[in-house]
């Protein structure tokens, strides 16, 4: 007479991990392999540095030519899938000797924000293929015609398996906000470069802009002139979120999911608030950390390993989402586990 049993299932990619192909393809040198991986290390024989990323799928390892590789380069790979099953082993790298015109160079918006709350500037490039050098004076925020706060080296965080630039600065966060008259006395926080000029009117308010040639590949070509709009938030168009933990286990994750994507996470909080919320439905989702790895981990059913236990917040309504409204406050929301 049970109404309603959930059973909940995961999938898992069971196959051996095993190297299927390693030939010159283009201008790098592509290493498949069986499935998806999670991580990998690839170093080479002479100690020299490895320009290297995944493909356009994890299944896929590029080598790009750091220009002392003539004939061919032994190479030593560790690779690890999401069951934890790994390789260790040992090939040559060969480049093609034929004048080859490389792919072409991509940059793309992969997300920016800016937060009149709390004064921080977010965002992230995705870039197609490993960067040689990038030109900081054509990197900026442009705030309005007068002002922009330029971005150095130490705002940047280069994930160089992913391709994926990360930008984080903190800045006055009065800065984000157009007072009617300029006081006086209103000045930056140290160390955050701000530029007082004329700037072209090209450039739109309250925009990231990465100038033509800002940033070079391992190839040498450059990348065209990208711009990506973040109009400051601030507490009258945005809201807040508060959840309670209440359990025993020392190590957890609180995931905060907005579109089927993580939009913040916090861990081993008995109380998480997440602020500076863009108005949208969201889930929240609590997941044991037993092996305190700070991820969730899908078991191995060879190793009779289950996967780390979730749950989601469940209102009195037995409903799973969360609407936000603008200069909302929600919570707190109980999830006990």
């Amino acid at each position: 007479d049970t109404a309603d049993i959930a059973i909940p299932l995961v999938r898992l990619d069971a196959r051996p991990l095993k190297l299927t192909s390693a030939r010159p393809s283009q201008t790098f040198f592509n290493i498949k392999l069986s499935k998806n991986l999670k991580s990998y290390t690839l170093s080479a024989n002479n100690k020299e540095p490895l320009y290297t990323s995944f493909g356009p799928d994890q299944e896929n390892i590029r080598v790009y030519n750091p220009g002392y590789i003539v004939d061919s380069l032994l190479v030593n790979l560790h690779a690890v899938d999401s069951m934890l099953n790994r390789i260790d082993t040992s090939l040559y790298v060969k480049f093609s000797q034929r004048e080859l015109k490389p792919e072409p160079f991509q940059v793309s918006n992969n997300g920016f924000t800016a937060s009149a709350v709390n004064g921080t500037l977010t965002g992230s490039f995705k870039i197609n293929k490993p960067l040689a050098a990038i030109s900081f004076d054509t990197l900026f925020y442009k705030i309005d015609s007068t002002k922009i706060i330029t971005l150095t080296r130490e705002h940047l965080r280069y994930d160089t398996i992913h391709n994926t630039l990360t930008i984080t600065q903190t800045i006055d966060k009065r800065l984000l906000v157009k007072p009617q008259v300029e006081p006086s006395n209103s000045k930056p926080q140290p160390g955050v470069a701000v530029k007082n000029t004329t700037i072209n009117s090209k450039y739109r308010d309250y925009s990231f802009y990465a100038g033509e040639a800002t940033f070079i590949s391992i190839d040498g070509d450059s990348s065209k002139r990208l711009e990506a709009y973040a109009q400051p938030s601030t507490l009258e168009n945005t809201g807040v979120i508060i959840v309670n933990i209440s359990t025993k286990e020392p190590k957890y994750i609180i995931d905060l999911i907005s579109q089927d994507k993580v939009f913040d996470t916090r861990y081993s909080t008995p109380t998480a608030t997440f602020e500076d919320l863009p108005p949208e439905d969201y889930t929240i989702r609590l997941t044991l950390d037993k092996n305190g790895d700070g991820e969730w981990t899908p078991g191995n059913y060879y190793r009779r390993e289950e996967p780390e236990p979730t749950k989601y917040y469940i209102d009195e309504n037995r409903n799973q989402i969360v609407k936000l409204k603008a200069n909302f406050e929600i919570g707190p929301l109980l999830i006990a586990f």
